[in-house]
């Protein structure tokens, strides 16, 4: 094995053995078995409540507003709820088959009519649900590894007395045959005779979990164009009227529950026919003022329904179950007021929807662009070629800054986030604005940087535009992936808190950019390092290789940053296959073995060495590992095998992906053949190996696949135009797109 390749596996052997090693050292324990004389928890669900909509009710009612504070409000820890389960939007018994769970679980699809189907007491003495064969025939189905009942399961293995009132607490409290675990008793209608079973409930029981309500879900029922302002203000003052008695019926249970107590109040569902963000408070004797922070989740203020059942198990005591997917609820101490708290809740809702809305609409407006500008240069060198005249795109006076904007708009999607937009009485214009405005100033410096650079030294350096642009956009989404993923969060090009998928580290979207840019980054400074009369320019180009692919991989890989499973994968071969083409190595069946050992060898040691932490510090890639020794891969794969197809056929990114592979094909192939003997062979070769199998293996392993191509499409093929228009064949008489 040659030099190159030692030295690579040399590195990445150490870091995975540092890695293995950090992550096997003892940790803190999970909660023990056993109740331990822990004070009572008391979990109050319902569905359909907004900390918009608990805003106005309070303010409408001076002396529940009171209640509330005193309560729970002035003496919790609060944030937004992620309800989001297997649809969009989330049924009232999706939630509580969540909780049951502790991940993602929910009912059949909801009838023709869109209603959520309804839930029913349990029956007989047995308290059996009579629809859990349903449930857990929907479980099996929908492939995310949940198991209704394992909550109830670890309760009556910890020996907790529970007890549930209403029937989707009901659900919660059952076991995995769908037998309530502890007693039953039905919603009582009135207020006193809730205020009596609460009393009793205290004193008998160690978890007592209610069921308070919901909401009512609109109808979707056509209205008259005449009829349509009234039936909306009925509709509104219904819903309104809905929440304040929802509100009320709260302010009993709090009124009676004790100091030390755990007391955790939360909208577990959604009742609208689009996803919400959702109320959650929680008061307990550990708990500080501030926003509530889970693990799963590591965004200040934001948590979700499988956190809710991990922070009741481990408030009671009990061990942490298997296959559950979320971390208990903790609190972030913040010395702003109550109310600056509430408005931020308020302000990540907002956001939340706004960035819902205007995800299409950036996404459209980016194929839009992509398409037409990448179908114009088919036009225009087809045009060429058949006339037997030059194509004159490079003669164009605005096609490399043309070119240059449409590449950095990725970037500006990326820091946009960082701009209230959301908050403009027209959020999408605005939004679209600011990214053509950031793209445009990004553009144009990074021309006049490279201009002035060329001024100076007296020579033309085509591969400096790409390599800025590039490493702007790469460092961008280290540095952000090294602060948790903050920018990423409800952001155009980012991750949505309504889906839930992923909340933290790198999504498709910038695992796609930080390769792209990565490897461009890096056959620009290898080209300008091949211009140097520096000695020993294998050795600096090799190491260069390694470091960038090393530092991507560590980024897009760590638990601790990326958590991406599926990119390290793609990223390895990809920078290795960089290394052999640009060192001008032969590429063996060898080679290629080694290279494949290497990559599955790595990623598995990663994953297995978060599977090693303790289970509430684990994150997806330490449950994949799980997920596979619990013999359910299969299921997990085939799902995102379906999402890929499903994606692949049903998104107009497929549009831009065949747009850009037809520049690649028809106009940058023939041009980049002219490089073969020049100052840019083999570096460029080199680079397009690498995109070519980093995009082919990120593409399969990851359920997105042709999202990763499209944005990766979007940023390569423009810089490579750019590079084309400006950089020269050896003799110096034509540039390569001719």
């Amino acid at each position: 094995m040659n030099r190159w390749i030692s030295l690579t596996s040399f590195l990445i052997a150490g870091f995975l053995l540092l890695t293995s090693l950090a992550y096997a050292l003892p940790r803190t324990d999970s909660p023990h078995s056993g109740r331990d004389n822990n004070p009572p928890v008391i979990l109050v669900g319902v569905a359909g409540l907004r900390w918009s909509d608990l805003n106005t009710s309070l303010e409408n009612n001076p002396k529940l507003k009171e209640i509330w504070n005193s309560t729970l409000l002035g003496k919790g820890s609060l944030g937004n709820n992620v309800v989001r389960s297997v649809r969009t939007s989330a049924c009232p018994v999706d939630g509580w088959l969540t909780l049951s769970s502790g991940a993602r679980a929910g009912d059949l699809t909801p009838e023709a009519s869109g209603e959520c189907r309804p839930m029913t007491p349990p029956e007989g003495d047995e308290l059996l649900i009579p629809q859990w064969p349903r449930y857990v025939s929907a479980a099996r189905m929908q492939g995310f590894s949940s198991k209704p009942g394992a909550f109830g399961n670890a309760l009556k293995t910890g020996g907790i007395k529970s007890l549930a009132i209403g029937p989707g607490a009901s659900i919660a409290l059952s076991d995995q045959l769908g037998v309530v675990v502890g007693d039953y008793i039905s919603l009582p209608s009135n207020d006193i005779e809730l205020r009596q079973e609460i009393e009793k409930a205290l004193r008998a029981y160690d978890l007592t979990v209610i069921d308070a309500g919901s909401t009512p879900r609109p109808k979707a029922e056509p209205m008259k164009d005449q009829d349509a302002s009234d039936a909306l203000e009925k509709r509104t003052q219904a819903h309104q009227l809905a929440i304040d008695s929802l509100v009320s019926r709260i302010a009993v249970v709090l009124q009676q529950v004790p100091e030390e107590a755990t007391l955790i109040v939360a909208s577990v569902a959604d009742t609208t026919r689009r996803p919400d963000l959702q109320f959650m408070a929680i008061r307990c004797a550990d708990c500080q003022q501030g926003l509530s922070y889970s693990g799963s989740v590591r965004q200040s203020g934001l948590v979700q329904n499988a956190d809710i059942s991990v922070t009741v198990t481990t408030a009671l005591g009990l061990k942490h179950p298997s296959g559950f997917f979320g971390s208990p609820i903790t609190s972030q101490a913040s010395s702003a007021s109550q109310q600056d708290r509430l408005d931020a809740l308020v302000n990540q809702e907002k956001r939340a929807q706004e960035n819902r809305k205007a995800v299409p609409a950036f996404f459209i407006f980016l194929t839009v662009v992509n398409v037409g500008f990448f179908l114009f240069v088919c036009v225009v060198y087809l045009w060429g070629r058949k006339r037997q005249v030059p194509t004159n795109l490079s003669s164009f006076p605005w096609f490399i800054p043309i070119s240059v904007l449409i590449a950095s708009l990725p970037w500006a999607g990326q820091v946009v986030a960082y701009l209230p937009w959301w908050l403009s009485p027209a959020p999408i214009p605005t939004l679209l604005i600011a990214i053509i405005l950031l793209a445009g100033i990004s553009g144009m410096g990074t021309l006049k940087v490279s201009a002035s650079i060329e001024k100076k030294t007296g020579i033309q350096l085509p591969e400096l535009v790409p390599g800025l642009v590039s490493g702007l956009l790469f460092f961008t989404i280290v540095i952000d992936a090294l602060r948790s993923g903050t920018a990423q969060l409800d952001a155009p090009m980012g991750v949505s808190s309504l889906v839930g998928g992923r909340f933290y580290g790198l999504n498709n979207t910038a695992f796609a950019l930080l390769a792209t840019s990565g490897i461009i980054f890096t056959a620009c400074v290898l080209l300008l390092l091949r211009r140097t009369n520096l000695e020993r320019k294998r050795l600096l180009q090799t190491l260069l290789i390694v470091l960038i692919g090393g530092l991507s991989v560590i980024v897009d890989g760590f638990p601790s940053f990326g958590a991406d499973f599926g990119g390290p994968p793609a990223l390895i071969p990809g920078f290795i296959a960089m290394g052999l083409v640009a060192n001008e190595l032969r590429v063996t069946w060898l080679r290629v073995l080694s290279i494949g050992v290497l990559t599955v060898g790595g990623v598995s040691a990663l994953a297995f060495a978060d599977w090693l932490r303790p289970s509430l510090e684990r994150t997806h890639l330490g449950r994949f590992v799980d997920t596979v020794f619990q013999g359910e891969v299969w299921a997990v794969l085939m799902r995102k095998a379906q999402q890929n197809l499903h994606n692949l056929t049903h998104s107009y990114l497929t549009i831009v992906a065949l747009a850009g592979l037809l520049v690649a094909f028809l106009v940058l192939r023939p041009a980049f053949k002219q490089v073969r003997g020049s100052v840019f062979s083999p570096t460029l070769e080199a680079c397009v190996w690498a995109l070519l199998i980093t995009h082919l293996l990120g593409y399969a392993l990851n359920d997105s696949g042709i999202l990763i191509t499209a944005c990766g499409i979007m940023f390569a093929i423009p810089l490579g135009l750019a590079f084309a228009s400006k950089a020269r064949t050896g003799a110096g008489y034509k540039t390569l797109i001719e």
